[in-house]
């Protein structure tokens, strides 16, 4: 993949490029190697935005708020998904705001009604991993 990489970059076919360092920022994540999918996927948000792609980088930016969520960095992952529903609102992207709107009611469930305390964790993963899957995104492990 880094073959193909290379080859894009010497072509000047940029977003091919992009898009094929987020599929290996997808295998490092696969991997367990959160740290270098995280740098990966950073510097693919960055080529993004360079090309001038506002919907690549929100969907960068989503893609670190997953890896967070996952990791159990709530507020941190909140943090990211405002950021990418802005970013939808901003360029005409309904799905991605639809996408964050229910994301973020997954990060912050509504108290149940029968005064039972909610769970914390498992909750959300599954709300995400709901999420992710029905709108293309990285998967929470569990």
């Amino acid at each position: 993949m880094l073959e193909a990489k290379e080859e894009f970059d010497a072509n000047g076919y940029f977003l091919s490029s992009a898009q094929c360092m987020k599929s290996m920022a997808d295998i490092l994540y696969a991997q367990e190697r959160y740290d270098e999918a995280i740098s990966t996927i950073q510097e693919v948000k960055l080529i993004f935005e360079e090309i001038g792609h506002p919907l690549g980088a929100a969907e960068c930016i989503r893609h670190l708020g997953h890896i967070a969520a996952s990791q159990g960095r709530i507020a941190e992952a909140d943090q990211f998904l405002n950021d990418v529903r802005k970013r939808c609102e901003a360029i005409g992207q309904h799905r991605g705001v639809e996408y964050c709107d229910e994301a973020l009611e997954g990060l912050h469930p509504a108290p149940s009604s029968d005064q039972t305390p909610p769970m914390q964790e498992k909750p959300r993963e599954t709300a995400l991993t709901r999420i992710g899957r029905r709108f293309g995104g990285w998967r929470t492990r569990h």
